[in-house]
């Protein structure tokens, strides 16, 4: 099943291959493939399909790997600015515990940008 998900992959079918190594636990190859394609599926609008295939990783993994929370907090951003907001702390301290200067960067805006969308949603509530 591996094979077949790099060929899927190789072949374009990003999604289809992802799905196969989620299925057999391969997290380490999920995630290798998640990094490589997380931006374009946000640029994309698709934060349910990267939602998805990181609440299929075990929890302990998100929590160990900062790229994981940090994706996973996007995923979240814009529906559910409250939730993504603790991604993107824990993301936060892990980036620097890895002296990561991008990561750091990327997570603390996760994090004022979660402050402006929870703002947002307050407002139109109110509104």
């Amino acid at each position: 099943r591996h094979r077949a998900a790099q060929v899927l992959i190789a072949s374009g079918q990003v999604e289809d291959g992802v799905q196969m190594f989620l299925k057999v636990n391969d997290w380490d190859a999920a995630e290798d493939v998640i990094r490589k394609h997380a931006r374009k599926l946000h640029e994309q609008g698709r934060h349910k399909t990267l939602e998805t295939w990181l609440r299929m990783f075990p929890a302990e993994i998100v929590d160990e790997k900062p790229c994981l929370s940090y994706w996973l907090g996007m995923s979240l951003l814009f529906y559910e600015p409250v939730v993504s907001r603790p991604y993107f702390e824990h993301a936060y301290t892990l980036f620097q515990k890895e002296n990561d200067p991008e990561g750091i960067f990327l997570s603390w805006a996760g994090i004022m940008d979660s402050s402006t969308h929870m703002v947002t949603l307050r407002k139109r509530s109110i509104g």
